[in-house]
């Protein structure tokens, strides 16, 4: 649903006023009219920038028409296509392989990317594409796997495949296996 028209917004300075809600509501106008042209955002205050990855979740969790796999294939690719164009994610992963004492690769509570894997991963249980028998922070850490795998090779083969197409088709293969409860 697009939301600028239902707010009669086009072109030109528009104003957000009010208690509650407009940092949500400007980031996702942002999104929603960066694909028409050149946006402006502007504040009398410091508002932090959601990461990318929160973008993403405030997307799926609003979208009632996709289907809970296809969003989690989704993230999967976008999240690839994410990490290989962000070089400081890079480093930080370089850095949690030098130093695993130091956690930062772990999942935890505040790790947003980790949120999304196990609100999808929840969802496609709730929907039957995956069958709920199976462990939800298996699956995620299976998922966790299958990204840093598709990393590494991607950078050992020098860029040489399409990582995002790579990834979804894995990731599908690895929610195939998902359906059934484990043996």
């Amino acid at each position: 649903m697009q939301i600028a028209p239902l707010l009669n917004i086009g072109r030109g300075v528009t104003a957000l006023i009010g208690g509650g809600g407009k940092t949500t509501l400007l980031y996702t106008l942002t999104e929603e009219l960066r694909k028409k042209g050149t946006v402006l955002l502007c504040t009398s205050t410091h508002i932090m920038r959601p990461t990318q990855y929160e973008v993403l979740e405030r997307e799926y969790l609003s979208d009632t028409t996709v289907s809970a796999r296809s969003k989690l294939l989704d993230f999967v690719g976008r999240s690839l296509d994410i990490s290989s164009k962000d070089p400081s994610l890079y480093r930080s992963f370089i850095h949690g392989l030098k130093y695993p004492e130091q956690a930062i690769l772990r999942d935890n509570e505040t790790r947003v990317y980790f949120r999304v894997l196990r609100e999808l991963t929840a969802a496609c249980q709730q929907e039957g594409s995956i069958s709920p028998q199976r462990d939800g922070q298996e699956l995620v850490a299976e998922l966790v796997a299958l990204h840093r795998g598709m990393l590494f090779e991607w950078r050992i083969y020098e860029k040489g495949f399409d990582l995002v197409t790579r990834g979804r088709r894995m990731a599908a293969a690895l929610l195939d296996g998902w359906r059934q409860p484990e043996n």
